[in-house]
This record gives C-alpha cells, structure tokens and sequence, in this order.
C-alpha cells in the first residue's frame, strides 16, 4: 500500500447489494483502506449518487441500461468477484460481478426476471473491467451463491487484463469447460474475448496444478432443487431471489429428517405462471410474480421480491404436515444469536 499514489477526487471504490454497504466497508477493512489513502468510497445504491442511462448497441434482452456514473466513467475499474457457483448463471466471476454498477437492488431484481445469462453479455458489451481478481482463496460450490453453497479451499488469486479468458480460467480449475457456462459462450460469439486455451497465456501456477477435483456442481435445472419426490419445486420464468431461496430453505434451514417424510407439496414461483394451470397439491406460490394465482383454494401464496424466508419455511412446515410443532430455525441460528460454543 505504500506504493500507492494518494488518490485524487477521481478515485472511488463501489460495491454491490443489500442495505447495510456501508457496514461490509467496515467490516472488510475497505473502510479504513480508504481512509488512510483518503479514496472515497461510493455506495451505488444511495440516492445522492448520479446515474446515467446508456443504450446498447445490438442488445439482446436489453436496450438500455442505467448506470451508476462513478462505474461508467471509472479511468481504471477492476472486479474483484470471489468464484462461486450460481443457481442461474452457473458460476459468477469477473462478468457477472460488474452488475454491481448497477444502482439499485430493484434494478437488478428486475433485469434478472429476463434471461439473465444474456442480460449479463448485454451489459458486458458497455461495461467491462480493465483488470479481473478472482477471489478464489475460498470459494463457493453446490447451490450457490449463498447459502445453502459449500465453501471451498482453493487457495489461489486469479487474475488477468481481459474479464472473458480469466471468467474461462476459473471455469476449467473448478472442472468446467467454458462453453457449459452460457453467459461465457455467449460472451465470446459476441466478440467479446476468446475462451480457447491456446489464446490464454497463463503465468504462475500451472492449471493442471490447480485442479479442484473435489468440486460439487449446482443443480442443472430448478426442478433439481429438491431430492424428495414428495416436494416439487417449479420455475416458471423465477429469478435468482426465488430460486436461491427455495434451496435455502429446503438445503440451509429445514431438518432433512423432517423433508424426508410428510405431506406432498408444490413450490412454484416465476413471472410467467398461468392462473389455471394444476401445478399440484400443496400449492406454496412464491413471490410478487404469482400474484395471478391469488384466489384459487389450493395455493397459499408468501408474498415479497423476494419472499421472507421464515414465511416461506413456515408454510412449508404447514403443509408438509408438522403444523402444531414450533418454528423451524436454521442450524446457524442459535449459536450464533446466544453466544453459545459451536462445532467447527
């Protein structure tokens, strides 16, 4: 660090979701970082902040974009993602990572609605980083890219100059080939970078050395979610917020002991749901997007963008038959809340 140029009121550093940025400044140290080089730090999301509507030339899904200004006209960006899996993307690293600029949660919410592997390219035609750091000291596998995810020791940086070949990278050392991820297939037929080995120079570690051979892959589809027969999770057009919360809730916060018998139950969410289609007994619909579901005897709906979690396991509790026990808490829930010791 005391190499580093003070920095000049040009210099900002950003981040992503959630409304407690200013508390993961301090928590990670960024805050006193910046302090100390006296570089200001931008929480995108806050009003104050100007934006700036770009439109995208030869946009797939989207047209336009609007912008956190201080990301767009950035002399030098750099994402610094952690490699994690993603319950639609796939995995999540430096492309996907710069929907950060983006200014609002509601925004993002909204964009993932669409298909959000071509949201993603879309915006990575106007916005790409100048240098990509892939965090991958430990990383994230299984239902990413939050809990229920299995962290990984991988202990290794990645990084390179251009976002495409190292997203590549970290694709091959985790035991996918880039083409398996769309967004990285789609990135490079738009002329975006190449995925090919041989166009790669790699320096450091050899990648046959850094091999994560133990690496557990998301589910290939929404239905895959649940490994019970008797609980049924359907996707028609749901988001990240849906799906991830459905894992959530059925692999981070339910006792498997009590998912493996009960009730037969239906979780179904997405934008696109029919009003009269019989998706099955035990209707749980999650989200603001089955709000056309409303009225019909069988569905009981939680409600929100995205659903609360503890609504969403209490229903699921309900229905599969365990209505008279107390509510189900999440196995992190209680050591972390009362102090008391916990296995490590």
């Amino acid at each position: 660090r005391s190499m580093l140029p003070r920095a000049g009121p040009h210099v900002a550093g950003g981040t992503g979701t959630g409304s407690t940025i200013r508390r993961q400044f301090e928590v990670n140290g960024l805050l006193a970082v910046a302090r100390e080089l006296r570089i200001p730090l931008r929480d995108f999301k806050e009003k104050k902040q100007e934006t700036v509507e770009i439109k995208v030339p030869g946009g797939v899904v989207v047209k336009s974009y609007v912008i956190a200004k201080a990301a767009l006209e950035a002399d030098f960006r750099v994402s610094v993602p952690v490699l994690k899996t993603h319950c639609e993307a796939t995995l999540t690293c430096s492309l996907k990572n710069m929907k950060g600029a983006l200014p609002s949660d509601e925004l993002k919410a909204r964009l993932h609605s669409l298909d959000l592997n071509s949201h993603l390219v879309d915006l990575s035609t106007l916005l790409k980083p100048h240098l990509s750091i892939v965090d991958g000291i430990v990383g994230l596998m299984g239902y990413g890219p939050g809990r229920p995810g299995i962290p990984m020791d991988l202990g290794l940086l990645i990084g390179g100059a251009e976002a495409l070949p190292v997203d590549a990278t970290c694709a091959r050392i985790v035991g996918y080939e880039p083409h398996e991820i769309e967004h990285l297939r789609l990135a490079e037929e738009r002329g975006l970078g190449s995925t090919r080995t041989a166009d790669i120079d790699i320096t450091g570690e050899r990648l046959e050395d850094v091999l994560y051979r133990n690496f557990v892959r998301p589910p290939r589809t929404v239905e895959e979610i649940s490994e019970w027969p008797h609980i049924k999770v359907i996707s028609e057009g749901g988001c990240t917020s849906c799906i991830s919360g459905a894992a959530y809730a059925l692999h981070a916060w339910a006792p498997r002991e009590k998912l493996e018998r009960g009730a037969p139950i239906t979780l179904v969410m997405g934008r696109d749901v029919a009003p009269h289609k019989d998706y099955g007994p035990n209707l749980i619909a999650m989200g603001k997007c089955t709000r056309p579901l409303e009225g019909r005897r069988v569905v009981t709906r939680v409600a929100g963008c995205p659903p609360p979690i503890r609504k969403l396991m209490e229903q699921i509790k309900n229905k599969l038959g365990y209505g008279d026990e107390p509510a189900w808490k999440p196995p992190f829930e209680s050591p972390l809340n009362t102090g008391e010791p916990r296995e490590t």
